[in-house]
């Protein structure tokens, strides 16, 4: 008997419908062939699997959560996030850390919240370990807060214009110094956090 899986669709393949990359529970990030052409990117999915060559067959695929708020409010940050994971984690790479912390894609928050969001994307630098040093004491004071509280406390609790700013250019600077820096496609999502 096959064990249910759960996983996150990270990435859809134009020129192959059959194909997905998921964040697996167990395995982490692996390219899927479902049963199904009927998914959604950012899909939370539920499926039993069979491996096979390089990828694994998933069957009995159902889509169990979509991140509608989030998308309906913003789709550029829905897909940056996406795309950041998908980018930054190896391939089998179990994260089960990063796997809860998108699972709050899925729950009502505060998305209108530009804070919010460049709080959440602080945390996943952390979680995804790509991350630069903090150098300033007052971003550090926030990056350890975020270790014990959770985002929604750090944002209405917490942060005041400078720690922001500090917020915003440490931001910045973690996505020009991604390896994978040129293989984004949503990275104008900073040119429109600092423009506002």
């Amino acid at each position: 008997m096959l064990t249910q899986r759960q996983g996150i669709i990270l990435k859809t393949y134009m020129c192959s419908r059959n194909k997905v990359t998921v964040l697996d529970t167990v395995a982490g990030r692996i390219e899927c062939i479902p049963d199904t052409q009927r998914l959604c990117l950012g899909g939370l999915i539920q499926y039993s699997g069979t491996p096979h060559a390089y990828h694994l067959l998933a069957h009995q695929v159902e889509q169990i959560a979509v991140p509608w708020d989030l998308a309906q409010v913003d789709i550029l940050f829905l897909h940056h996030v996406l795309e950041l994971c998908y980018l930054s984690i190896a391939q089998a790479t179990q994260e089960a850390s990063l796997f809860t912390l998108l699972c709050l894609l899925y729950e009502q928050r505060d998305w209108s919240s530009l804070l919010y969001k460049k709080l959440f994307l602080a945390k996943l630098y952390q979680v995804l370990h790509v991350a630069l040093g903090v150098r300033s004491p007052v971003l550090l004071y926030v990056m350890n807060k975020m270790i014990t509280e959770s985002i929604d406390t750090v944002a209405h609790q917490l942060i005041d214009l400078s720690m922001e700013k500090e917020l915003d250019k440490w931001l910045r600077a973690c996505i020009e110094k991604h390896p994978y820096r040129n293989h984004f496609k949503t990275i104008h999502f900073y040119t429109r956090m600092a423009s506002l």
